[in-house]
């Protein structure tokens, strides 16, 4: 059986080519809240698998703890490290992707 990267490469490679490209995320202190807001529920809402922090995007696995959908975390996730970041560079409207 083919492992995930193999499976979903496609879709993957689709979404970034479809993205901003505003590399705000190779900033030390936006990766720190990226980084921090996957850590915050881990284990309480989620397990968190592996992630990384790319400069315009970012690649989470991570598994859902029952009574938690991943929508909604993935919405907390948007939620809490857009307001943030946009604070920190004085900017508004939308940081994620759809």
């Amino acid at each position: 059986m083919p492992g995930y990267h193999h499976r979903f490469t496609d879709r993957f490679q689709a979404s970034l080519n479809a993205g901003y490209g505003s590399h705000l995320l190779r900033h030390p202190d936006v990766d720190a809240i990226v980084a921090g807001a996957l850590r915050f529920f881990n284990e309480t809402r989620h397990v968190l698998g592996r992630f990384v922090v790319m400069p315009n995007h970012v690649h989470v696995l991570v598994t859902p703890i029952c009574g938690h959908e991943l929508s909604d975390i993935r919405h907390s996730w948007k939620s809490f490290t857009s307001l943030k970041i946009n604070k920190m560079f004085n900017r508004r409207g939308q940081f994620w992707q759809e």
